[in-house]
């Protein structure tokens, strides 16, 4: 069984410009830090908390992209991101998507 270990944040990451509930928007989790030298993404896991779709998933470099749309105005979504490494350790870090009309 392979170590399981979490990103150590005190708080969700949150997204700095509101997503309006007609917007179809990419947001990005930036790996970087988190890995070791040579470490890649092996996989990749994104939930989405019910009221927010989760339209598209893919790892780009050390980054994972997810494409999101929906939501309600007013109301804030997790978006949770969980990556398995070459290195076989699992790093997880959830972001806030606010969605407001604009």
């Amino acid at each position: 069984m392979a170590n399981v270990y979490a990103a150590q944040r005190a708080q969700p990451l949150a997204f700095t410009t509101p997503k309006d509930p007609s917007d179809t928007v990419d947001y990005r989790f930036d790996w970087a830090s988190e890995l070791t030298t040579g470490e890649t993404i092996s996989s990749q896991t994104v939930a989405a908390d019910t009221g927010l779709t989760k339209d598209s998933v893919t790892a780009v470099g050390d980054e994972v992209v997810v494409t999101v749309s929906g939501g309600t105005a007013g109301r804030s979504y997790k978006v949770r991101c969980q990556i398995v490494t070459s290195n076989s350790r699992t790093l997880e870090v959830t972001g806030i998507v606010d969605v407001a009309n604009r």
